[in-house]
Parts: C-alpha cells; sequence; structure tokens
C-alpha cells in the first residue's frame, strides 16, 4: 500500500511540474520582428560639403560639412580629432523597403563617420569609428513648403515612426531589425514618436537646372532636431542651414527620394 502511496505521489509531482513548464512555456513569446529587404532601392554616396567658417570663407569637403572654426590657412587641422567628422558627414545613405505588422514601411540609413575622446574632459585620446544611423518612415506621407520668395526651396518632412544609433557592423539590418522588435515589444504598431518626430530635408535646386543644395536632418521635439545632424558635439544653429552650410549634388538623385516621400498626387510640384 505504501508503495502506490509512494508512486502516486511521484506521478502528482511529475504532472505539477509538467503543467508549470508547459504555462511557462506559453508566456514566451519572442518580440515581433521587421522584414527587412536587401535590396536597397535608392542610394548615395557622393556630395561636396560647404561651410562658411568664422572668418567668412568657404570649405569644401567630400561627403563631409567641416567645422566652422577650422581655418582656410591650416588644413591639417581638418583632419584632426574632432575635426575628422566635421559639422556633418556620410559615407552613404541608403533606403530599403521594410514590412512591419502587415505594413509596408522604407528603411533610411545613414553610414558615417563618428567618433569619441577617450579622455573627453581634457579632449585626447580622439578614437574614431563607423556609426549607422536608422530611421522608419513610410511611402507617400511626406509633406512639403515651398518658400514664398523663392520657387527653387523645398521643406520636406515625413513621419518618422522608429530610429537609433550605433557602432557599425557588418550585421547591421540584423540589429536594426532586433532594435525595432524592443521598441515595439508588445505588439506590432507605429511607435508613439511618430506623431512629433520626422525626417526633414532641405532642398534648393540651382540656376544650372542639374544640381541641387540639400540638408537631410530630423525636425520635431527639441530633444531630436539635431539628431541626425549632429551626433558629436550638438553644435548647430538651424536657421543657417542652406545659408551657411549645405551639400551639393546632383539634383536627379535627390528628386528621386523625394519622389518617395511626396504623393503621388503632389509629385508634379516636384521639379525634375
Amino acid at each position: 500500500m505504501r508503495y502506490y502511496i509512494l508512486l502516486f505521489g511521484v506521478l502528482l509531482s511529475t504532472l505539477f511540474i509538467f503543467t508549470i513548464s508547459v504555462s511557462a512555456q506559453e508566456d514566451r513569446t519572442n518580440a515581433n520582428l521587421p522584414v527587412i529587404s536587401d535590396h536597397i532601392i535608392w542610394s548615395m554616396e557622393n556630395a561636396t560639403g560647404w561651410i562658411k567658417n568664422k572668418e567668412s570663407q568657404w570649405l569644401e569637403g567630400k561627403n563631409k560639412i567641416q567645422r566652422k572654426a577650422v581655418s582656410v590657412s591650416n588644413k591639417a587641422d581638418w583632419e584632426q580629432g574632432i575635426n575628422s567628422v566635421g559639422l556633418d558627414n556620410f559615407i552613404k545613405f541608403e533606403v530599403r523597403e521594410m514590412s512591419f505588422g502587415g505594413k509596408e514601411f522604407l528603411l533610411f540609413t545613414k553610414l558615417m563617420n563618428d567618433g569619441y575622446w577617450k579622455y573627453k574632459a581634457i579632449k585626447t585620446g580622439w578614437t574614431p569609428e563607423i556609426r549607422i544611423q536608422y530611421m522608419v518612415i513610410r511611402k507617400g506621407e511626406g509633406t512639403f513648403k515651398i518658400s514664398k520668395d523663392d520657387a527653387t526651396f523645398m521643406e520636406i518632412n515625413t513621419t518618422c515612426y522608429f530610429r537609433n544609433m550605433f557602432a557599425y557592423s557588418a550585421d547591421y539590418l540584423d540589429k536594426i531589425a532586433i532594435d525595432i522588435g524592443k521598441q515595439n515589444a508588445e505588439e506590432p504598431r507605429f511607435k508613439e514618436v511618430g506623431s512629433t518626430i520626422t525626417l526633414k530635408i532641405f532642398f534648393q535646386e540651382l540656376k544650372d537646372g542639374k544640381s541641387c543644395r540639400f540638408h537631410i536632418t530630423t525636425g520635431g521635439d527639441n530633444n531630436s532636431i539635431e539628431w541626425l545632424l549632429l551626433p558629436i558635439d550638438g553644435y548647430h544653429i538651424l536657421t543657417s542651414v542652406m545659408k551657411d552650410y549645405y551639400f551639393e549634388a546632383p539634383k536627379e538623385k535627390l528628386t528621386s527620394f523625394i519622389d518617395m516621400l511626396v504623393p503621388a498626387d503632389k509629385k508634379h510640384k516636384v521639379k525634375k
């Protein structure tokens, strides 16, 4: 009799442990991840950066807007320490298609040169690194304003749903997917940040009809307006964009990206 009682107790304990295990498994759910296409539908790798420095001299840079404090007479300083990344720079802009929660998005990424001071307090030991920034936007959600004084000048804004920045690695698309999943852990939905943060493009067509000036930054609350533009030291005067600094590139390269953002019924207003 005692044997059967012990056997029954063992079976009951086993059943109890199995029930807890199954229950725990039912509670474990992985974060939903977006599907990011490997195919690049738009990219830019070449542009010339220009800035008017404190001496009122124009400085040039390949894919780089120099820092305002550097001097024309001392070009050796242009690539030293924080000056090496300039006020803004990029290695490559890319756009890919992305699906998430049954909706279609665009993944905008910016590969850039960055860095940090090993000894920040005394600003020594500059350590360069490559970083990747991303923003999730949607086709056709862009709005734009055309200047009353200059019809060639446009400001384009489109809602940003997810964003972040981290050190570059070859598996950055996987990292972006995981990061979006973490931000949206409960269920696929539009991030609340989308209502206030925007990807902002300043665009101006030049007189030759083939070139343009542009700058890509973010708009929204006070904490975000310089996020994409200045990851280093935060020095920025927004009102001087397109006046004292900008990038120049072939116009068609920019308009092909803008066309993805501007609603189809307004595309005729974007000059090509």
